[in-house]
C-alpha cells in the first residue's frame, strides 16, 4: 500500500500543481507549459517572464499538497517521509526532463 500511496500522492501533487499553475498563468496572461516545473530555469533566471507565475504556483500549491498528503497518507508520523519522497521524485523528474541536475 505504501507504493500506491506514493504514486497517488505524486499524481495528486502534479494535478494540483498544474491546476494552480494554469490559474496563475491565466491571471498573468501567459500560456502555461511543462518547462515551468520541469526545468530549473525559472529559479536560475528570475528576469524571465515565467518566474513569477511559477513561484506563485509553487507557493499556492503548498496548502493543497498538505491537504492531499493528509488525506492520502492518513498518519502524521509518515508525512515527513512522504514529503521527502515526493520532492526526491520531483527532482529526479526534473533531472530526466532537463537533462541536467537542477542546481
Amino acid at each position: 500500500t505504501i507504493c500506491l500511496q506514493i504514486v497517488s500522492l505524486q499524481l495528486a501533487y502534479y494535478a494540483s500543481l498544474l491546476t494552480v499553475n494554469f490559474v496563475c498563468c491565466w491571471v498573468s496572461g501567459l500560456r502555461p507549459h511543462i518547462d515551468m516545473h520541469f526545468t530549473s530555469l525559472p529559479f536560475n533566471d528570475l528576469s524571465i517572464t515565467y518566474s513569477s507565475p511559477t513561484l506563485c504556483a509553487l507557493w499556492l500549491n503548498i496548502p493543497l499538497t498538505v491537504l492531499l498528503e493528509a488525506s492520502i497518507v492518513e498518519k502524521a508520523f509518515k508525512c515527513f517521509d512522504f514529503t521527502v519522497t515526493l520532492q526526491v521524485i520531483h527532482i529526479l523528474a526534473v533531472w530526466v526532463h532537463a537533462g541536467e541536475f537542477p542546481w
